[in-house]
Order: structure tokens, then sequence, then C-alpha cells
């Protein structure tokens, strides 16, 4: 069956049933071996529409911020060094108890805030690229880049605002946020 659906270039669509559960499936060849990956049935997929967010208006600078921090920590992924943290935790709280003692418990910095918190997603971006400017040595330079290049857009206001002014456009002129916050 293997030699024959590699050569055809063909997939089998398979029901199985794991768990007491029937579960739709593709049997393929992946490395000259059959394998077996379950799939979902078309109710179980949820339309993007429904849960896409609304058009948001991005500033150029929350996009190069953003992008200023994946160059910071990208890296070359090694399945080697990676773990499965929850099953290390399950073990350590599965081995605390039977040895009668208090399990052990997440540390504040990997809680989660409690449901309907809203987080300055800017904020955010920069606590991150400051911690990989720490963790990680290119990053400092992309930093200083960055920051080099939010010093040359700001404008002096006439009246008091809390509101950054954008990087200057092609024209050199810089652009301040209106009263509604938006360019």
């Amino acid at each position: 069956m293997r030699q024959a659906m590699l050569e055809a270039g063909q997939v089998a669509v398979a029901r199985v049933a794991i768990r007491t559960r029937e579960c739709l499936a593709v049997l393929r060849v992946r490395e000259n071996v059959l394998v077996l990956q379950t799939l979902l049935w078309p109710d179980e997929i949820r339309s993007a529409a429904d849960i896409a967010p609304e058009t948001v208006q991005l500033r150029p600078t929350e996009v190069q911020l953003a992008r200023t921090l994946m160059d910071a920590i990208t890296e070359d992924f090694q399945l080697e060094t990676e773990h499965d943290e929850y099953a290390h935790a399950l073990e350590q709280v599965v081995e605390a108890r039977l040895a009668g003692i208090e399990p052990p418990h997440a540390p504040e910095s990997r809680v989660l805030p409690p449901g309907g918190t809203v987080l300055d997603l800017m904020a955010v971006l920069e606590r991150a690229l400051a911690d990989a400017k720490e963790r990680h040595p290119k990053t400092s330079d992309a930093v200083k880049s960055t920051s080099t290049t939010k010093q040359a857009g700001k404008k002096t206001a006439a009246r008091k605002s809390t509101s950054k002014a954008l990087p200057p456009k092609a024209g050199g002129v810089a652009r301040g946020k209106g009263p509604t916050g938006r360019a």
C-alpha cells in the first residue's frame, strides 16, 4: 500500500475511531512511513469572519517596532532543545502530592492576567524589545536605530498632548496626530 500510494502521489481519506469518537483522517506517506493525520469535521471549523478583529489602522512606528522585535529574537529553531514544560510541571505536582508536600506553584511572571484585561500592545512590544535587548546582543543596534528614528520624528506640540508624532514622510515633514488620535 505504501509503495502504491507513493508512486501514485495520492493520499487516503478515512474515518477512524479514536477514544470512542469517530474522526476524519488522512493516510499519507512521509519519509517511507505511512502516517495517519486526524482532521477536523466541517462543523468543527470556525469561520474567520466570526472571530477576525475589525480593521485597525496601524501606525508605521508600531509595525516597525514589531519588525525590530522579530528581527531581534529570531534564531535558528532546534527541536532538540525544546521540551514540554506543562508535562514537567505536572510531574512535579504529582510527585509533590505523592510525597505529601505542598506542590510547586507557577511563578507570578507566568500567571496570566484575569480575563477581560486589556493590554497596551505597544507597551508589551516595547517591554519585550527591552527584554530581547538584554538577552540578544544584536538587538542593541536595532533598538538604537529605532529610538533614533523616533527621536528624529518627534515634533514639539503647541498644546499639551500625550500622543507621539509619526516619523517624517518622504517629503521630510513630520505629521502629528489630530484630535481623534489618528493622523
